[in-house]
C-alpha cells in the first residue's frame, strides 16, 4: 500500500524557562500501513518534573498502543479512555500530572478515533472548513489577581489559580473520547497552549499545510508565545479524486486563475513532470509553468526538483542530436535547473 499521509513536528523550550529547565512538552508517533498513532502532552508546570510527566504519558500510551497496530480495530474510544487510566496512577504516584492528546487513524479509513485531556488541541483542516478545533479544553478557574486587582503574572505570562481542571494523574480519571471524519486531503494539527497562543496561528497553519515539504516547512516556524510549544501535524496525501491536468495547473498559476493549494499544485506538478519526460508534446508547456511556479515561489521538495533534473538531464544526454524531443528535454532541464536554483535560494 502506498503511504497516503506526511507526518511533521516540532517542540521548543518557552523563553521563560531558565536554562537548566528543560521542556515541558513531549511528542511521539507510530506509523505503519495498518495504523498510525500520534500522541502529544504538555506536562503542567506547577507539579514534579512537568518534562518527565509528559515524556511518561506519551511513551506509556503508545507502548500500550503497539499490541495492536497489526488489528487497529481494537484502538476505540473506550480502550483509549482504559489507557489513560492506567497511565494516571503512574503519573499521581509521582505527583506529576499532563494534559494529553492523541489520535488513531487506519490509512485506509475516512475517520479517526481521538481522546484528549486538558488544554492541548486538536484542529482538523480541510480545504472547505479551514481550521476546526475538534477538542474542548479543560479550562481552570479565574486567574490570580493581587491585593490592588492586577492580574498576577510569572515572566510575562498570566498564573492561573489552577491552570487546568482535568489532566493525566490528576485521580479523576476523566478524559474526553471521540471520533471525526478524516478525508483526503485534510489534516490534523495537535499542538499545547504555547502553539496555539503564539500570533497569527491560523494563518501560520495554513501556510505550514499548504507546503510541498510539510517536515522542512514545520522545522522553520517560530511562536511568539513564552510557553514551552509543541505541534504535531498529520497530513492525508491521498488526492487521487484531485488529479489535475496541465490545463488546471496553467489556470492555477496565473492571476486569474482558480487559486490550488500549494502542495496539491506541486503534486501534481511533480507527477505531470514526470509523465511529461515521455512526451514530447508536453515538454514545452511544462517547462514554462515551471518557471511560472520558480517565479511565485512555489517549489516542490528539493529531492523531488534534483531527481527530475537528473532524469531530464540523463535523457537529454542519451538522445542523438537530430532527435525532435532533444530541444524540448533541453528546455525542461534547465527550467528544472533554474527552478532548483531558486528553491536554494527562496523556499
Amino acid at each position: 500500500m502506498t503511504k497516503n499521509f506526511d507526518i511533521a513536528s516540532k517542540t521548543e523550550k518557552g523563553r521563560k524557562k531558565e536554562s537548566h529547565e528543560p521542556n515541558g512538552d513531549f511528542i511521539a508517533w507510530l506509523e505503519s500501513t495498518q495504523c498510525v498513532v500520534v500522541a502529544l502532552a504538555d506536562g503542567v508546570g506547577s507539579c514534579t518534573n512537568d518534562a518527565e510527566a509528559s515524556k511518561t504519558t506519551c511513551e506509556q500510551f503508545l507502548e500500550k498502543c503497539k499490541p495492536h497496530m497489526t488489528n487497529p480495530a481494537a484502538l476505540d474510544k473506550e480502550t483509549l479512555h482504559q489507557f489513560c487510566q492506567e497511565i494516571d496512577p503512574i503519573l499521581a504516584k509521582k505527583g506529576q500530572m499532563a494534559c494529553f492528546c492523541s489520535v488513531i487513524w487506519q490509512p485506509d479509513k475516512d475517520q479517526v478515533v481521538w481522546t484528549h485531556v486538558g488544554d492541548t488541541r486538536i484542529y482538523r483542516h480541510s480545504r472547505t472548513q479551514g481550521l476546526e478545533q475538534i477538542t474542548t479544553d479543560d479550562h481552570g478557574k479565574p486567574v490570580v489577581r493581587r491585593v490592588n486587582g492586577k492580574v498576577h503574572t510569572d515572566h510575562g505570562a498570566v498564573v492561573a489559580a489552577i491552570p487546568i481542571d482535568k489532566a493525566v494523574g490528576d485521580g479523576q480519571l476523566k478524559y474526553h473520547t471521540g471520533q471525526c471524519d478524516f478525508l483526503p486531503g485534510e489534516s490534523l494539527v495537535l499542538c499545547s497552549d504555547g502553539m496555539y497562543q503564539t500570533a497569527a496561528f491560523d494563518q501560520m497553519i495554513k501556510d505550514l499545510l499548504e507546503s510541498a515539504d510539510l517536515a522542512a516547512a514545520t522545522g522553520k516556524i517560530s511562536t511568539t508565545d513564552d510557553d514551552d510549544a509543541s505541534l504535531l501535524i498529520l497530513r492525508r496525501v491521498d488526492e487521487g479524486e484531485h488529479d489535475l491536468t496541465l490545463d488546471d495547473l496553467e489556470r492555477g498559476t496565473t492571476s486569474s486563475g482558480e487559486t490550488i493549494p500549494n502542495n496539491i499544485l506541486l503534486q501534481n506538478l511533480e507527477s505531470l513532470v514526470r509523465k511529461g519526460l515521455s512526451d514530447a508534446e508536453q515538454e514545452g508547456r511544462l517547462a514554462k509553468l515551471i518557471m511560472r511556479c520558480g517565479e511565485q515561489r512555489r517549489f516542490m521538495a528539493s529531492g523531488s526538483i534534483e531527481q527530475l533534473y537528473a532524469e531530464a538531464r540523463k535523457q537529454y544526454d542519451q538522445l542523438p542530436s537530430d532527435d525532435p524531443r532533444k530541444r524540448g528535454l533541453e528546455r525542461l532541464a534547465v527550467a528544472l535547473q533554474r527552478y532548483a536554483a531558486d528553491a536554494r535560494r527562496f523556499g
